[in-house]
């Protein structure tokens, strides 16, 4: 929604700034919780002025950007601006391959200057190695299967790859396209990068991912 974009731009108006990286930072997180949360899709008009409220009662002049101005904003339905644990296991575990993930990696990858080059939603092991041709011989169960493939395009097996390299990997395994001396950021230690491995590869990529996100909205994480 472009309304998402509206309080940012009203931060502008009374006198705020966007000239460091905490609060572009700040700004980035308060445009994905917005957007994986729904919160102007919705009774909009009711956002907007909630989010201007709290504006006004913020020197924007004086103070940077920050998702927690807005933490005691409650909207329609008793949605809210704040971030748990349970929120980003859902991320974790439901948003596939598409606009959610792509917000949640611009979480991930906060150095990317995503306006001046294209990067790809790339699958870390690639999306083809799951078709049934290719994992056969690994003797899986039908119902593993269909398990790994809904996983192949979850966020532990997606990473941001320039789009030229994207195209250069393609099919490549894994396995062979780190061989070659390329990496991965949240790279699991001592963990086989071959495909018949992919449950403990999607599991500890899965736990570094989780702290990251917990580390940027200020939680614990636990396990």
């Amino acid at each position: 929604s472009y309304n998402a974009t509206m309080p940012l731009a009203y931060y502008i108006f009374n006198g705020g700034k966007f000239d460091d990286e905490v609060s572009k930072n700040e700004a980035r997180k308060f445009l994905s919780v917005s957007m994986t949360k729904g919160l102007f899709g919705v009774a909009s008009d009711q956002s907007l002025t909630s989010t201007r409220k709290a504006l006004q009662d913020y020197d924007c002049h004086k103070n940077p950007f920050t998702l927690d101005i807005f933490k005691n904003v409650v909207l329609t339905g008793g949605r809210t601006f704040t971030i748990s644990e349970p929120d980003i296991d859902y991320w974790l575990d439901n948003f596939e391959k598409g606009r959610m993930t792509y917000i949640i990696l611009c979480l991930l990858y906060p150095n990317y200057k995503l306006s001046r080059e294209a990067f790809h939603q790339d699958h870390c092991h690639p999306w083809v190695s799951f078709e049934s041709k290719n994992i056969k011989s690994l003797g899986l169960s039908p119902k593993k299967e269909d398990e790994w493939r809904h996983k192949r395009n979850l966020l532990p097996n997606l990473q941001f790859l320039e789009g030229d390299e994207n195209e250069h990997k393609n099919k490549t395994p894994l396995i062979d396209w780190i061989g070659k001396g390329n990496s991965i950021e949240y790279m699991p230690e001592n963990i086989s990068l071959k495909l018949s491995d992919f449950d403990d590869f999607f599991k500890e990529r899965r736990k570094l991912i989780k702290n990251k996100l917990m580390d940027i909205f200020g939680l614990v994480y636990k396990n």
